[in-house]
């Protein structure tokens, strides 16, 4: 058995390994089929509005807040103008290399939180599981567009923020780092509240089930819920969309299964097998998980995931017939 220091040492190379990978597999992509011109959406939600304004010394807090579709994409904008300053000029591969590092960052530390506790075999998988899910272009469009950073800055910052609300002390210094983080996370994607929703669902089961009723317990319930009334207001409606919408309960159901079938997204009753292994592991680490709180962040994890499915199935339902690669990182 390998001492506690050499099992660190090899936990961290195996990171190490799968962010250096994963990230070559995107840079091949970006190397091979990317061109250094904005594409589509950038021209008007950073060109015009942030780019220009601030070429004419006539930046505002709204060219970062204004709306692009339903999201406000704070952050996106935030590095865009960044990378542009301090290149000189706005190349998009600059910021598709960016966004690679961002959204190999966020599978690692996904990677890291999952696997921290387990053996160096479940590791190992997870580690080729990471490569695979960011070597393998599934969202290609993500990779080749540099406005796509958004739902890489979702994932870095939703995931540990989900993490520490649920499994650290309610209102303690870790809660509060998480709740930082899910603050950040409203300026990446519409649904950036959703950490703060997948906290309030795990500590409400704990004061329901557990019967952990403290204020601090109920306080940090509170404090989620108005976050997300929050994080909802903020979301932009855009009546051109209204057509996108699931229209009835069956489209979304048939929407969230295409999703839960990946990468089988144009067989969507694959899902129940393809996420069989998800479920016997869910049941196992709930029987024989090592502490609560691990469970209770796996948790959060989870319903985090299936959140933004359902999210994704409702926005796009009557569209989101098959393999749609804008959405692939986050089937992922």
């Amino acid at each position: 058995m390998a001492s506690p220091g050499r099992a660190r040492l090899l936990f961290l190379l195996c990171l190490a390994g799968a962010f250096l990978l994963g990230s070559a597999g995107k840079l091949w992509l970006i190397k091979k089929e990317s061109f250094s011109l904005p594409y589509m959406d950038e021209w008007d939600a950073v060109g015009m509005a942030l780019l220009i304004p601030a070429e004419h010394n006539n930046l505002t807090v709204g060219s970062f807040t204004w709306p692009h579709n339903e999201h406000r994409v704070v952050l996106t904008r935030a590095l865009t103008l960044a990378l542009v300053r301090a290149n000189g000029q706005w190349d998009a591969r600059l910021g598709m290399v960016a966004d690679t590092f961002i959204h190999a960052a966020a599978v690692v530390l996904a990677l890291a939180l999952l696997t921290g506790r387990a053996g160096a075999t479940t590791r190992w998988f997870g580690a080729l599981v990471a490569v695979a899910c960011l070597g393998i272009p599934f969202a290609w469009e993500n990779t080749l567009e540099e406005f796509q950073s958004q739902f890489y800055f979702w994932m870095l910052l939703t995931i540990p923020a989900a993490w520490l609300m649920s499994s650290r002390p309610p209102l303690g210094r870790g809660w509060w780092a998480g709740f930082v983080l899910g603050v950040l996370a409203l300026g990446s994607l519409s649904s950036g509240f959703f950490a703060f929703a997948a906290a309030a669902i795990v500590l409400g089961l704990d004061a329901i089930f557990v019967r952990r009723r403290g204020y601090r317990e109920l306080g940090a319930i509170a404090v989620c819920v108005v976050m997300c009334a929050i994080g909802f207001s903020l979301v932009h409606h855009v009546p051109g969309h209204d057509r996108l919408h699931s229209r009835d309960l069956f489209e979304f159901i048939h929407a969230c299964a295409n999703q839960l079938a990946f990468p089988a997204l144009e067989n969507p009753w694959l899902a129940p097998l393809m996420q069989a292994p998800l479920v016997i592991w869910l049941w196992n680490r709930g029987r024989f998980g090592p502490v609560e709180k691990s469970r209770n962040a796996i948790n959060a994890m989870v319903l985090l995931a299936l959140l933004s499915i359902a999210a994704i199935a409702w926005g796009r339902g009557a569209v989101l017939q098959g393999r749609d690669s804008r959405y692939g990182d986050v089937q992922a």
